[in-house]
Order: structure tokens, then sequence, then C-alpha cells
């Protein structure tokens, strides 16, 4: 008995902004004896590499500009929710200093 391990479907998906959101890949497990088909089963779906080193690796059938683009996106995604996170902090930061100084300016001024 053999079986060989082909894909089967790459499904790549886009948010609603337009960038892309993610993807992954389905195997095709084809079983044949003596050359004869004998049946077949789909795998469930694994996710693609992203420059991680795991899942089923983009280079095999996409171009390198692509799988790069892949890798480039997940950076930009992780330092921009960074950004977000430190934005955040700066504008919790800035409110407090703007209460301190209305308290401040609030106060009465003693000789």
């Amino acid at each position: 008995m053999e079986v060989e391990k082909k894909p089967y479907e790459l499904l790549v998906r886009w948010d609603r902004k337009g960038g892309l959101a993610g993807a992954h890949v389905c195997w095709r497990y084809v079983i044949s004896e003596a050359g004869a088909f004998v049946r077949e089963a789909v795998s469930g779906a694994e996710p693609v590499d992203t420059g991680q080193g795991t899942g089923f690796p983009l280079d095999d059938i996409l171009p390198a500009v692509v799988a790069a683009a892949l890798v480039d996106r997940d950076r930009e995604r992780a330092r921009a929710e960074d950004l977000e996170r430190r934005n955040e902090d700066l504008q919790n930061r800035l409110s407090e200093a703007e209460r301190a100084v209305a308290e401040v300016q609030r106060s009465p001024v003693t000789p």
C-alpha cells in the first residue's frame, strides 16, 4: 500500500481593510495498492509557514517574494500592536498629567 501526500487546498484570507489576515493549507492523501487507486483522504487545515519555521512551507508553492511579504506582514502587525499599546500608555499618562495640572490650577495660591 502506498500513500502519497499532495497539496489539496491553499486558502488565503484578507481582513476588512484589505490586509492579509492569514492562510492555511490542506493535504490530500492518495492511497493506492499496486498502482491502483484505493481511496483518498483530506487533512484538516494547517497554518502556512510565515517565517517561524512551522506549518506548510510557502516556498514550495509561492515565489520567495510572496513568502517574504507574509513574514513582513507578521512583523509589521506585531510592531503595530506594540505601538498601539505604547500609545495607549502615553495617552493614560498624559491624562494623568492634565488632571494634575488642572488640580494645581484650581488650588489657591498661598504666599
